[in-house]
């Protein structure tokens, strides 16, 4: 082999390598995806079961974590199981809603109070993010950017 044949080798392996490592891409956006999904089930999850139960359930939440609530004797706790614990954000990320607020009910029966939920890395404002539209019933899941995410009713 000479030595141009093996520049040749190794400038077809430094390109691939750069592209393997462009398609990556940062794990920030899968991140923020993952979490978006895991609230979306959860609010889903929440809701179901005020149908099944006809106990009405809240979400309660911060800029950086949430969690399940249920209403015992006049008194929202959290649930005393895994919806119930709060779960932390982590990596930058950040909670905000829409209406303003950090308490919203899942109730029984269609009796859900709609909301959106914008999910975005707050270390890096402007760089997309999810937003989890909950409509009294169903949750679902659409990226931030998008005219979508401010319509409560669809």
């Amino acid at each position: 082999m000479t030595l141009v044949e093996l520049l040749v080798v190794l400038a077809i392996i430094a390109v691939t390598a750069s592209i393997s490592v462009l398609a990556l891409g940062s794990d920030d956006g899968m991140r923020s995806r993952a979490e978006a999904k895991r609230l979306q089930a959860r609010i889903q999850m929440a809701a179901d079961r005020t149908m099944i139960e006809g106990v009405p359930l809240a979400l309660s939440f911060t800029d950086d974590r949430y969690a399940f609530m249920s209403s015992a004797a006049g008194d929202w706790q959290p649930l005393p199981d895994d919806l119930g614990q709060t779960h932390e954000l982590t990596g930058g990320l950040a909670l905000s809603a829409r209406p303003a607020g950090s308490f919203f009910m899942i109730g029984a029966e269609a009796g859900g109070q709609p909301f959106a939920l914008d999910l975005q890395d707050s270390e890096r404002p402007g760089t997309g993010g999810w937003t989890v539209i909950f409509d009294g019933m169903t949750a679902r899941l659409v990226p931030l950017a998008t005219p979508a995410s401010t319509d409560l009713a669809r």
